[in-house]
């Protein structure tokens, strides 16, 4: 009989060659096996040599050296329920089945960045516009050969699948993995083919539909996506929180294309009806047609997933994207223009104000030339007016000397 480790270097190698031959990437993280009284649901593995992967119920597998069909008298009696007994195995190569997906964009702030705000101010747990899909060609190309890198919400079973917090991208006390990345693929989309990355940023909780305890579910994030009638935090549009970008009919303008006559997100969901006003509304508007375009058939599909290194040019994106102080704006240049622009202004405006004082100038040189020609010729004239004066008190002197001597 093998031991574990042999098994699971014999199992690495398989996936590997598959990798290889198959056009598969071959990065994918190995995935711890579980303890002897965890829930082995999630990695279908066991660390005891001899033990096996007993699966109970849809939620619930342990490792056993053996199992009892039906009830089994050993189980604690608040926990004496039936046991299916059948042996959930890895698998064969490098893609794992049974991870649920669905849809939000509930505008509420991510767990992950719920440590990440300094003081904590609730109008500033926004989820980040820079959350919502990206195309990997416009931050340095794909990782894996996926078409679209996103985030979401991932269940409890799925984080502690993942592992422990990276150091990018936040941290959530209420569970881990914050910053974990899944290659995945949507076996009933249109583009069945297409593979996607998808990064863990908040919790999807318990309580949640599809999230309870020992269920694999990631609800991904995608503007427009949000299902009202489901939804439990909703905040877009509320006074509660700053610009959230998109209303809360905005969110969920795509959320119910299932229930659409098409059949699938490319003909039943119009991403247009997003405004595109602000940079952060362009980017979600472009999330939601990059997302569109992938075709999903259902609203809650099984894909299956492997556990992969995030690409490095998407946790810098995503690192950037929500500080202590909140939402990183993708408007800075904008408010570059803004400035170039009362830069020019003003200079414009101190164009105009040397030129009107020039203009003053001017005309007060012009007024001051024109005063000193009148006076100057009201001085001339005034000494004309002198001259003749002169010239007629003279002839009058001559005239009165002619009279006396006659």
């Amino acid at each position: 009989r093998l031991s574990h480790a042999r098994r699971r270097a014999l199992s690495a190698l398989v996936w590997l060659r598959l990798g290889v031959a198959d056009g598969e990437p071959i990065q994918s993280l190995p995935v711890e096996c579980s303890g002897d009284d965890a829930n082995c649901v999630a990695t279908r593995c066991c660390k005891e040599g001899g033990f096996k992967c007993y699966q109970k119920n849809e939620t619930f597998a342990k490792c056993k050296a053996s199992c009892t069909l039906g009830l089994d008298l050993d189980d604690p009696l608040a926990e004496r329920t039936p046991w299916s007994c059948k042996i959930l195995e890895e698998p064969k190569g490098p893609w794992r089945p049974g991870l649920r997906a669905t849809h939000f964009w509930d505008c509420n702030g991510a767990g992950c960045d719920s440590t990440t705000l300094s003081p904590w101010i609730k109008k500033k747990y926004i989820y980040a516009p820079q959350y919502a899909p990206l195309d990997p060609h416009e931050h340095g190309g794909a990782e894996y050969g996926e078409k679209m890198w996103l985030t979401g919400a991932a269940s409890d079973t799925l984080a502690e699948l993942l592992g422990t917090d990276a150091s990018c991208c936040g941290k959530d006390t209420d569970s881990g993995a914050c910053g974990r990345c899944v290659l995945v693929r949507n076996p009933t989309a249109i583009e069945a083919e297409w593979t996607a990355v998808v990064m863990k940023k908040s919790r999807c909780p318990p309580e949640s539909n599809q999230c309870e305890a020992g269920k694999l579910h990631m609800d991904i994030a995608v503007p427009g996506y949000d299902v009202l009638t489901e939804s439990t935090a909703n905040v877009c549009g509320s006074s509660k929180r700053a610009d959230t970008y998109l209303s809360a009919l905005e969110s969920s303008t795509c959320g119910q294309w299932y229930k659409e006559e098409g059949t699938n997100t490319k003909t039943n969901c119009d991403c247009s009806k997003l405004v595109g006003g602000t940079a952060e509304q362009r980017a979600m508007r472009q999330g939601c047609e990059i997302f569109t375009s992938w075709g999903w058939t259902s609203g809650d599909p099984t894909l299956e997933y492997q556990v992969v290194e995030c690409p490095k040019a998407f946790e810098a994106y995503v690192q950037e994207a929500f500080t202590k102080k909140g939402v990183k704006s993708l408007s800075k240049h904008a408010w570059h223009l803004w400035i170039l622009g009362v830069v020019v202004l003003l200079c414009a405006a101190g164009v105009v104000c040397n030129w009107v004082m020039q203009v003053k100038e001017e005309r007060k040189r012009q007024a001051c030339e024109q005063e000193r020609l009148r006076r100057k010729r009201r001085k001339q004239k005034q000494q004309a007016n002198g001259k003749r004066a002169s010239v007629s008190s003279a002839s009058d002197s001559d005239i009165d000397s002619t009279s006396s001597s006659d």
